[in-house]
């Protein structure tokens, strides 16, 4: 015996129902993936800006089209790196190799940072060498590598306030150059893009004259040593760097930050 038409037009609908659920992908809700440091600009600014930093723009591209989500948030440096090496946040932003050798790091940088020293214009000093630093109190941000200058003469120097003063907390940039300016500190150290950027987004002429890169420094977006996804990000971020670069993506963020490309 036959089926009747409405068994037929069932039987339609089933048979193309079981064929969409095989030619149309199933959509799998990527993770959020929480990056953190402090604000570092043109690395990473403002998390609510318009201009949240290059580098946070290059993540939004790489993980969101792999349906990922990217929240960024701004914390003092020392917490950010106990927080991602805790597994709190997944990945460190602007993170060099020597900071926090126990991360897990891409292949391909995602920026050069420069690293100057910084005195006043009434100031005669002048970097020499790490013995020309004996003379001075160097002002420098907590956990930070500054490329070699941190193993070379901040870690041995640590306990001495004579020559170190760490600064540490909420925008310890701007810190910083007041405790320059005031004379607490001699000298300070600074990547040359992060102090142009600093004083041209306020409207500001640098007061400030740069001395001799003491460093150049690779620098990373790390993630968490503790994750088993750390892996699978840094394969996705690796991948669309490549893509960036060829494109010209990464090009024409870098034009809009005003930073030539390393």
């Amino acid at each position: 015996m036959g089926i009747g038409f409405t068994e037929r037009v069932w039987l339609a609908v089933v048979g193309f129902a079981l064929f969409q659920l095989l030619v149309t992908p199933t959509f799998v809700h990527g993770d959020e993936i929480i990056l953190v440091a402090d604000e570092w600009c043109p690395y990473n600014c403002d998390p609510g800006g318009n201009a949240p930093g290059y580098i946070v723009e290059i993540a939004k591209l790489a993980f969101e089209r792999e349906g990922h989500q990217v929240s960024y948030k701004v914390v003092p440096w020392a917490r950010a790196i106990e927080g991602v090496r805790n597994g709190i946040y997944d990945g460190i932003i602007g993170a060099g190799k020597d900071e926090v050798p126990d991360f897990i790091f891409p292949d391909n940088e995602v920026g050069r940072a420069s690293h100057r020293f910084f005195v006043t214009k009434e100031s005669t000093w002048n970097f020499t060498g790490l013995d020309a630093l004996n003379n001075v109190k160097l002002g420098v941000i907590k956990n930070y590598s500054y490329g070699t200058l941190f193993n070379d003469y901040i870690q041995v120097n640590i306990d001495n306030p004579k020559r170190i003063f760490i600064i540490a907390g909420d925008d310890p940039l701007t810190r910083s150059i007041r405790m320059l300016l005031s004379g607490r500190v001699d000298v300070i150290v600074e990547d040359q893009n992060v102090m142009a950027y600093h004083f041209k987004s306020r409207g500001r002429n640098n007061p400030l004259i740069a001395g001799k890169i003491v460093s150049h420094e690779d620098i990373y977006i790390a993630f968490s040593p503790g994750s088993n996804k750390s892996i699978r990000y840094t394969s996705i971020l690796d991948n669309a760097m490549l893509q960036f670069k060829t494109s010209g993506v990464l090009k024409d963020l870098l034009f809009k930050y005003g930073i030539k490309g390393w």
